[in-house]
């Protein structure tokens, strides 16, 4: 209950007469806004929800009072099969220029080929809880990228949806998300336009040997020297069975050899990150374990079970063998806090569009979900 005398605002909406269904009755108090819908049937009365926001989105609630409907169509252009770094580069500024002040882009560093590596803060960077959402570690699947971008724009058109019954604008006062959509630049456009993403002729000529003479670059998965950032974290590096440098499965000649995977180890070394999230295709599976004991165990397979039952995806049986060398193993072995790789959608990649839609219902929430078990 709060104490009339101590609020510092009152907002009322008259209802002009008694047939009249509705009032909004909103009560700001200091650090707290309390929201009322009242409805009224002639002449009784019943307070049908009381729910508690913070005080800092009032302008979200004058603008977005329909719980749980999406406000604005997507503006972006992930909605289709092929969808470059370019475009992506296009549509974060546009989502920066429409939300000003919600919305942060920084370049976390380049790839191979001089390509920025942007990640996207959203939510509060004061706030106490961090994750980091990382996608298209392999050019192929680049279905991950599509994934966060819709995220993102969802988060931000749609401030008033809940998910657990707590607000999307309420649950980015109490955590920063930050999204790097795309990891591997020179990977997706070599798997997307082959060579023509790619201006050095003599660069050219050696991912041309390194992909054994075919012009067809469509399942590459390395960065643009043939190095698979995935095996290329500094977690079990030296059992990693060596193989040549090409489309995929090099681990590089050292850990972290490569400018994507040494950007954004760099990166999350400086901030205290709570949970990282990779984003893979395809297998609907959640990967989660690498080596946690007692109560980080018990803490990590927690989220991985929520994880698991939100998206209908399964965890890997016991005794599945355990994988090294990528950013997930990496963080949980280094920082000793959760970790997951989420394998999205079936078959080979990259992934048909038509399978876009599932993968959406399935994943949209996923950070969020996250960042409330963390």
């Amino acid at each position: 209950m709060y104490n009339k005398n101590k609020a510092t605002g009152v907002a009322n909406m008259a209802v002009r007469h008694k047939y009249s269904r509705f009032i909004l009755r909103t009560v700001c108090i200091t650090g707290l806004t309390a929201l009322y819908i009242i409805n009224i049937s002639f002449n009784d009365i019943l307070i049908k929800k009381e729910l508690a926001v913070s005080c800092t989105p009032v302008n979200y609630l004058a603008q977005n009072t329909a719980k749980g409907k999406e406000i604005k169509k997507p503006s972006l252009r992930y909605n289709k099969q092929i969808y470059s770094y370019y475009e992506m580069i296009q549509d974060i500024d546009s989502l920066v220029k429409a939300h000003t002040g919600k919305i942060q882009k920084r370049i976390i560093g380049k790839s191979v080929l001089g390509r920025d590596i942007p990640v996207i803060i959203l939510g509060n960077p004061q706030a106490p809880k961090k994750i980091a959402v990382i996608g298209s570690i392999h050019g192929r699947e680049y279905i991950g990228t599509q994934l966060i971008m819709k995220q993102m724009e969802f988060y931000l058109n749609n401030p008033m949806h809940s998910f657990n019954q707590v607000y999307i604008v309420n649950q980015l006062q109490r955590v920063c998300i930050y999204f790097i959509p795309m990891l591997n630049p020179d990977g997706v456009m070599l798997s997307q336009a082959g060579l023509n993403s790619v201006k050095n002729q003599k660069m050219k000529n050696m991912l041309l040997k390194l992909n054994k003479g075919s012009h067809n670059f469509k399942s590459w998965k390395a960065n643009a020297r043939g190095v698979d950032l995935n095996r290329n974290f500094n977690a079990g590096w030296k059992k990693i069975q060596y193989m040549p440098a090409g489309p995929e499965a090099y681990k590089g000649p050292y850990p972290l050899s490569e400018p994507e995977s040494w950007a954004v180890a760099n990166y999350i070394s400086k901030r205290n990150f709570n949970a990282v999230l990779t984003y893979h295709s395809a297998g609907q599976v959640v990967y989660w374990y690498y080596f946690q004991k007692g109560s980080s165990y018990n803490r990590d397979r927690k989220i991985a079970d929520a994880i698991a039952y939100t998206t209908g995806y399964k965890l890997p049986p016991k005794g599945n063998k355990v994988s090294s060398g990528g950013l997930k193993d990496w963080y949980v072995q280094n920082y000793g806090r959760p970790g997951f790789t989420i394998e999205l959608g079936e078959g080979e990649s990259p992934l048909p569009f038509s399978q876009f839609s599932s993968i959406w219902k399935k994943n949209r929430y996923i950070p969020l979900l996250i960042s409330q078990q963390v």
